[in-house]
């Protein structure tokens, strides 16, 4: 199998588990920061923006997008599929 299909594949799942992962930062449970926000949204968007930057943001978007119900087929199952078979070969 093609090592660079095999890279951007690694990339995809990357993403997804990235986006996956950080959800959780909120402010509230891990190093509050934005302790003057007045709403819950407004919490988490201050949180957010003091702790990831733009690489970081741009990662958790694809992870996003990657992991809609209309790309979940085309690319997350796919990208599993192309890693499982050819992931430990190379």
């Amino acid at each position: 199998m093609d090592k660079n299909l095999i890279d951007v594949a690694k990339i995809i799942i990357n993403a997804t588990e990235y986006a996956s992962n950080n959800a959780r930062v909120d402010g509230i449970r891990f190093e509050p920061s934005a302790l003057d926000a007045k709403t819950v949204d407004v919490l988490y968007k201050k949180t957010r923006s003091q702790h990831f930057n733009w690489e970081e943001k741009k990662k958790i978007m694809l992870g996003y997008f990657i992991l809609s119900k209309n790309n979940f087929q085309d690319y997350y199952v796919k990208a599993k599929k192309i890693v499982e078979q050819g992931g430990a070969k190379c």
